[in-house]
Parts: C-alpha cells; sequence; structure tokens
C-alpha cells in the first residue's frame, strides 16, 4: 500500500525511517488518515523524482479525452493508484478505473480493451522502453497546470528515455512524484531520536558514493539541501546541511 510506509514510520514500533511519495501527504490529508500527520513526520532528504507515465491507446489524444473511459491504474493501493487517484481528481477526470498489474495492464492496452495505464517510476523505465508506436501507442502529455504544481513537479520524457515512444528530438509533458526520506518525529532527548541522527550523518557523509555507478543514475539528480514543500526538515539534518554552509 503506497501509504504503508508512513503508517509503519508513525505507528509500528522499530521502524523510524521510511521512503514515502512525496503526494503521500496530500493523499493521507484528503482522505483523513493519519491526525496531526504534519507534526508526527519528518524528512531527512528529498531523494529522486519518480515520473508520471501515462501510456494511451491510439485515437485518445487528450487526457481529457479519457473522461468514462477504462484507465488502468495499477494494483490498488500502490503507490502509483494513490498518484493517478489524485492527479485525475485534481483534473476533475472521472474515468473508469482498473487494478491490473502493469505488465498485463501493457497487454490489455495493445489488445485495446483499456484505453490508458498509468505508471509511477524514474525514467527510464524498463517497462515501456523497448515498446514502440506501432498500433497508435503514445504518452499522453499531462500539463503541470495550476491544480497539479501544488503537489507536483513539472518534467517530461524524451526521445532519449523512450525512442520507440517518443519522435526524435521530441518530448512529452509530464509531472513528477519526489521521494522523501521520512521519519518519525522523536523528541531529541529520545535514544530513537539520537540513533536517526546519528543514521543521517552517516548517509550525508557519505552521500556521494550513491552517486557513482553502478548506482542508478536517479541518485545523481539528489540535492540533500532541496527542499520539500509543505514538510518540515528533520532537525539533526538542518544541523548537517547549516554545519555545511559555515564550512
Amino acid at each position: 500500500m503506497a501509504v504503508a510506509p508512513f503508517e509503519r514510520v508513525t505507528r509500528t514500533r522499530g521502524i523510524d525511517v521510511g521512503i514515502v511519495q512525496s503526494d503521500v501527504l496530500a493523499y493521507a490529508q484528503r482522505e483523513r488518515l493519519f491526525p496531526t500527520i504534519d507534526k508526527r513526520v519528518r524528512y531527512i532528504a528529498k531523494l529522486y523524482n519518480e515520473e508520471f507515465h501515462l501510456l494511451a491507446a491510439g485515437g485518445i489524444r487528450d487526457v481529457k479525452d479519457l473522461a468514462g473511459r477504462m484507465v488502468n491504474f495499477d494494483v490498488a493501493g500502490s503507490g502509483t493508484d494513490m498518484t493517478a487517484s489524485l492527479l485525475f481528481g485534481k483534473l476533475g477526470i472521472d474515468v473508469e478505473r482498473t487494478s491490473f498489474d502493469q505488465a498485463p495492464a501493457v497487454e490489455k492496452l495493445t489488445a485495446g480493451k483499456i484505453s490508458a495505464t498509468a505508471y509511477v517510476a524514474g525514467k527510464p523505465t524498463r517497462l515501456f522502453r523497448d515498446l514502440t508506436s506501432d498500433g497508435g501507442l503514445h504518452f499522453l502529455p499531462v500539463e503541470a497546470s495550476a491544480e497539479l504544481l501544488d503537489t507536483y513537479l513539472p518534467s517530461t520524457l524524451g526521445h532519449q528515455d523512450y525512442p520507440g515512444l517518443v519522435a526524435d528530438g521530441g518530448t512529452v509533458s509530464t509531472v513528477a512524484v519526489g521521494a522523501a526520506m521520512a521519519v518519525y518525529n522523536w523528541p531529541a532527548d529520545n535514544d530513537r531520536y539520537r540513533k536517526v541522527a546519528h543514521f543521517t550523518q552517516a548517509f550525508f557523509d557519505r552521500f556521494e558514493e550513491f552517486q557513482r555507478p553502478p548506482r542508478h543514475a536517479k541518485w545523481r539528480e539528489v540535492n540533500l539541501a532541496a527542499q520539500f514543500p509543505g514538510w518540515t526538515r528533520f532537525s539533526a539534518a538542518d544541523m548537517w546541511l547549516n554545519g555545511r554552509k559555515t564550512q
């Protein structure tokens, strides 16, 4: 479940840190899942972004064309399911959602049984990397409108990412979901706080190792000092960053 890391950080004994999507906070607040969540959770760092892919069948040219049609949101409770639910809700587009895993969804899309499938993943995702536009498959543009920019970041899908689906020199507008390293907001005099603070220092001190091969290229996008709108940074992370500024 997309909110499971959030729930485990806030409620499960023995778990202090989890990787969560940035829009899980908006989702949790919309669904009223966790009271006073803004006071109970902090973030250590904003990590990489993951792009929202909306692969559609031929004849569908605009996201609004999907109104009333079958669109796959991935397995119920997944990160993609949560993001697609939020995104289509913000755009005011009602679709008939399905909950197939991604590989079967692509097969159903190719066979004309559904009109589109959504997938949140760092580009280029292997699932779509080798697909071609034969038969009309293509990515639908999702413009970074004001309704979306309060939760998501503008991004693009390019020919270099998906040479079989995006024309040479072309790009397709979309939005991206940030990933956050979330932590329970322990008081500073608590042993759990001290353990997480120790982890934070070790992670920050050795972060450059994550940006070298064979690690995923997405790690090279990470700026440890980047802000996470709507969230408050873990105080030990703030102290490390402020210490760096004074050096």
